[in-house]
């Protein structure tokens, strides 16, 4: 009897241990996907207001409509000078 149930206790927490395993493989994968996206967003928005810049459309209306700082659109001003 006693070695049964030390069977089930040890299947129980293989059992255990796979969905713990399972559930933090697929909040990884949901995380990567989440940053990801957020990642392309703000990629699509440095590239646009990079456009923008290069059009000559005012600075202010750049910051605007892709949602960017001051700062950051400094930053892309400056990239753009570099290259």
């Amino acid at each position: 009897e006693k070695e049964r149930i030390e069977n089930v206790f040890e299947f129980s927490v293989d059992r255990a241990e796979r969905l713990a395993l399972e559930q933090g493989i697929e909040r990884g994968i949901e995380q990567g996907i989440e940053r990801g996206r957020e990642q392309g967003i703000e990629r699509g928005k440095l590239d646009t207001a990079k456009k923008l810049l290069l059009e000559g459309v005012d600075e202010r209306i750049i910051c605007k409509a892709a949602q960017l700082t001051a700062e950051q659109l400094d930053k892309i001003k400056r990239n753009l000078k570099q290259s």
